[in-house]
């Protein structure tokens, strides 16, 4: 099977073992399929080649919720969950996932493995802050319960490993409460990138935030950017809604990114938000 990340770039032939739960997995990475290395992946979401090898054992079976604890807003699930899974289950009992990437299609086991971080990271740390257990599997088979408190060693190296202390099988994660699902964004210019810096600066006390940058401007307008931020509405609608986004069937041909698109794409972000304000 053809592989790639999230770049599309390199891609890798490989041979992908899909173990139905942890028993298959054991005998997995027992048997004589792990004597070549391997490397686990979970929804294929990495920006690299960080998920990539000529044996893959993928986690996308591995997709089942364990158990909620919701005296303490805990969530165990299996290493294959998505996170927009969990949305859909969080957000109608008025919890949030405390950090939230890009892209709500990665996995648990995945976000583990890459510790990733969101816009609030500033102030809220990263996902593995909010990992409370998980369940390992070494690369012999053994299954591991690891913890802050119980093979803190392990526990520590699996958060932000990369796959390389052993498989996910599970994982229990903190939540948080939020009063609505609705967040306050305001939109800031800056002219340059020392403004964009001072925006920063003068905004860090914001939950969420995040700046685009236009890497192709120069001269007095070098880093003009649009700092984002915003704050959970204290009030509002506690139900998950899927948005459909457009889909192409084939990728955007090369030739239309180049420097001449690019800076007019740019400019178009640019003024579109150049008067800023706030929106949900």
């Amino acid at each position: 099977m053809e592989l790639h990340g999230w770049g599309r770039y390199p891609r890798v032939n490989a041979e992908v073992l899909e173990p139905i739960n942890s028993e298959a997995l054991q005998k997995i990475l027992a048997g004589k399929e792990s004597k070549q290395f391997c490397i686990p992946r979970g929804a294929g979401r990495s920006y690299g080649d960080s998920a990539l090898a000529e044996k893959v054992v993928s986690s996308r079976f591995l997709d089942s919720f364990i158990a909620v604890d919701e005296a303490n807003t805990l969530i165990r699930c299996g290493a294959g969950v998505t996170l927009d899974n969990i949305l859909k289950v969080c957000i109608p009992k008025g919890w949030f996932l405390p950090v939230l990437p890009g892209t709500k299609f990665v996995t648990i086991g995945g976000a583990i493995a890459a510790d990733i971080h969101g816009k609030n990271h500033h102030c809220d740390g990263s996902f593995c802050d909010y990992v409370q257990e998980l369940t390992l599997a070494s690369a012999s088979g053994e299954v591991l319960r690891c913890s802050r408190s119980n093979n803190s060693n392990l526990f520590h190296a699996t958060c932000g490993g990369m796959g390389l202390t052993g498989i996910i099988i599970d994982a229990t994660v903190r939540l948080e409460n939020v009063p609505s699902v609705l967040i306050n964004r305001k939109s800031l210019p800056a002219s340059d990138l020392k403004q964009c810096f001072e925006l920063i600066e003068e905004y860090n006390d914001k939950k969420y935030s995040v700046a685009w940058v236009d890497c192709l401007s120069t001269g007095k307008s070098l880093g003009r950017s649009v700092l984002h931020i915003g704050e959970h509405a204290e009030e509002g609608e506690s139900s998950y809604r899927n948005r459909l986004g457009l889909s192409m069937p084939f990728s955007t041909p090369s030739f239309l990114l180049n420097n001449f698109t690019m800076r007019m794409f740019n400019s178009a972000l640019y003024n579109l938000h150049k008067k800023g304000g706030e929106t949900y």
